[in-house]
């Protein structure tokens, strides 16, 4: 039987048997989805995997196992993705293909040493890396020597983190090609140095890793380069440079334009002005700071948005594939069986039809749905602008006419209350005694704003009201906000 798949880049034709065309074409869905949405990838890699196993081939199965173990992985299932690892090496063990065999090995390796079983994760890799010896695959045994050490140095084992590190650096700097993986083993020989505090070998080796990601323009690599030298210059207690190279990290930061990076990049520029006593430059760092912090929030946010539209779509096209299917068997059923009238078949198609419109109106409500709790959700973690603003500007104003005791329990109020406020977001409910509170402390920063002009006495009839009912939060203050 032939089938043909409508995909999201065209229409594709699969000139193959029933079950190949759906382990290929679920296989293909679910590397497609697989950066876009880990559930819709998940979704089409379990149904290629069960068609795998039905059809028998063994290739197949192998690639369905692949991809599903791997998705698995990324969704933190571990448990699951060592199980289909295991199945997927017993495989590889009775086709005695050995070099797939230990690259699994040193998949379970990575697998273990995620879940913090680094001795388990030990035991793979000295078991790949005697296999890659014996074969002569210094590319692959390098790699091993690579990932072996950090795990050593993990657990503390610095002398043997040191011998495979070492052995890992002479094999990759003599490869051009390779010098991503020399500059990343350089920087792991500069945290072995450094959790034993040799801090000049440590700088040394990062140093030599930036250059390395210089020549090779590998800016991303480069910004943890660039922060671990300014750690261990802080660390030796060489402040010029350490700031030099705070400032090139966060300099970097901006020009790659990833928020997430900035953020970091801000956060421990600020930690180092803070610890410099800098306090007016930190407060700087930490006011951009938390502004990117909002930026990376409304990214995650936008980011589930496309993921509702995506498994939207992901469901679509799911009841484009079912419906191609029923047709197909519609088609057969008509060839085998003729006596069948032309009313039943119609029945069928009309019922398919229907089924489908359902289907399709059900599925939208439930998008929609969740796509207004989740905007609910958005607005509901957003600030006044305003009333932000005000209070950077009252806290400000008190530092430049010197009352920095005032202006610092200003701030440490004003970072309580948003605190609060963040974290009854995520609430559905909070009780009334609480959000009183954050009313009290909220009108006591306009209290402070108009120089202490504002008067206000909160009351509750305890006879009446129950202090500890469950109210949604963020309710009361924006209505007094208003007045």
């Amino acid at each position: 039987m032939m089938m043909s798949f409508l995909m999201s880049k065209g229409q594709i034709d699969l000139n193959c048997a029933h079950d190949t065309c759906l382990v290929l074409s679920y296989t293909k869905l679910s590397n497609r989805y697989k950066t876009i949405n880990l559930d819709t990838s998940f979704h089409y890699a379990s149904l290629s995997l069960k068609h795998a196993r039905n059809y028998g081939d063994t290739g197949l199965l192998v690639n369905a196992i692949n991809a599903l173990a791997e998705v698995q992985f990324k969704r933190s299932e571990y448990a699951e993705s060592i199980e289909l690892s295991h199945e997927l090496m017993e495989i590889y063990q009775k086709t005695e293909k050995w070099t797939e065999y230990h690259e699994m090995q040193m998949n379970m390796a990575n697998i273990y040493s995620g879940i913090g079983e680094n001795y388990k994760a030990l035991e793979y890799l000295s078991k790949s890396i005697d296999f890659w010896k014996k074969e002569g695959d210094d590319i692959r045994l390098a790699q091993s020597y690579l990932t072996r050490s950090e795990i050593w140095r993990f657990i503390n084992e610095i002398d043997s983190a040191t011998v495979d590190i070492d052995h890992a650096i002479s094999f990759f700097k003599n490869i051009d090609s390779l010098h991503g993986y020399y500059a990343i083993a350089c920087n792991t020989k500069g945290n072995i140095y450094a959790s034993v505090d040799q801090i000049d070998s440590a700088i040394k080796y990062v140093e030599l890793s930036k250059v390395i990601l210089d020549s090779l323009g590998n800016n991303y690599l480069k910004v943890t380069s660039l922060n671990n030298l300014a750690r261990l210059n802080q660390k030796k207690g060489e402040t010029e440079k350490a700031m030099l190279y705070y400032s090139e990290t966060l300099k970097l930061a901006r020009e790659l334009k990833s928020n997430e990076i900035l953020h970091l990049a801000l956060g421990t520029l600020a930690d180092f002005y803070f610890d410099q006593k800098k306090y007016q430059k930190a407060y700087d760092m930490l006011l951009e700071y938390d502004s990117v912090k909002n930026l990376v929030f409304n990214e995650k946010k936008e980011k589930q948005f496309l993921d509702i539209e995506a498994k939207y779509q992901a469901q679509q096209k799911q009841n484009e594939i079912e419906i191609l299917e029923k047709k197909n068997e519609a088609r057969e059923l008509k060839i085998q069986q003729k006596n069948y009238t032309i009313w039943i078949l119609s029945a069928i198609i009309m019922l398919l039809g229907l089924l489908l419109f359902l289907n399709v109106q059900r599925i939208r409500a439930k998008s929609e749905k969740n796509a207004k709790k989740l905007e609910s959700e958005i607005l509901r973690a957003q600030i006044s602008p305003e009333f932000i603003k005000n209070s950077l500007s009252v806290i400000r104003r008190r530092f430049s006419q010197g009352k920095n005791e005032i202006a610092n329990d200003y701030l440490a109020d004003f970072a309580t209350l948003m605190r609060r406020i963040l974290d009854n977001s995520r609430k559905k409910e909070i009780p009334l005694s609480e959000e009183l509170s954050n009313v009290a402390l909220y009108l006591e920063f306009e209290k402070e704003r108009f120089s202490q002009q504002l008067t206000f006495d909160i009351e509750v009839d305890e006879f009446n009201i129950d202090t500890s009912a469950l109210i949604p939060p963020l309710i009361i203050q924006p209505m007094i906000e208003r007045l």
